[in-house]
């Protein structure tokens, strides 16, 4: 299952069954190769500044919350943040 972060495994047994996932936390539907997964929690502050808002939130391993954004959404402000400009 290439391409299917770790933690949304368990949701998943082909890649038909990925197309889609609608959040239980607000309700938007997206496709997960679409997008990104965040854990650190100021990487998600600076998105959260700059008016982008995760499409979802999931529970991730380790006790670590995961923000899911948009990958195209999110690209310039990752680029930022890679640049440390964020």
């Amino acid at each position: 299952m290439i391409g299917i972060p770790y933690f949304l495994r368990q949701f998943f047994t082909t890649r038909s069954e990925i197309l889609k996932v609608q959040s239980s936390v607000t309700g938007k539907c997206y496709e997960t190769d679409e997008c990104v997964f965040i854990v650190n929690p100021l990487q998600v502050y600076k998105y959260l500044l700059n008016d982008l808002a995760p499409i979802d939130v999931l529970p991730g391993e380790d006790n670590k919350i995961v923000f899911v954004y948009n990958r195209q959404e999110s690209r310039d402000l990752y680029d930022k943040w890679c640049k440390r400009e964020l």
